[in-house]
């Protein structure tokens, strides 16, 4: 799985609680199940025709973003990848 950022503007319907990491596995790398939403969340990481695929049939789908927020440990500030799970609009 590719885990490279780029650089989209995009917003999203919903934002879900959960992370990448707290999803239900399943038999695809790419794929994971949330029990919060009842839904298949396809992880897109940063392939823009994979997100436009996913975004466009209304899917859930995991995003890599750059996070700009100042890190809380002292040796960890700066730019960082951060992970949004959740629906883009149609």
């Amino acid at each position: 799985m590719s885990m490279s950022l780029v650089d989209i503007e995009c917003r999203f319907e919903f934002i879900c609680p959960k992370t990448w990491d707290e999803l239900e596995l399943t038999e695809r790398e790419n794929i994971r199940f949330c029990n919060h939403c009842e839904e298949s969340v396809y992880f897109v990481g940063s392939d823009m025709d994979a997100f436009d695929e996913h975004a466009k049939s209304g899917r859930c789908i995991a995003v890599l973003v750059e996070d700009t927020q100042p890190a809380s440990e002292p040796e960890g500030g700066g730019p960082r990848p951060i992970q949004l799970t959740g629906t883009p609009p149609r």
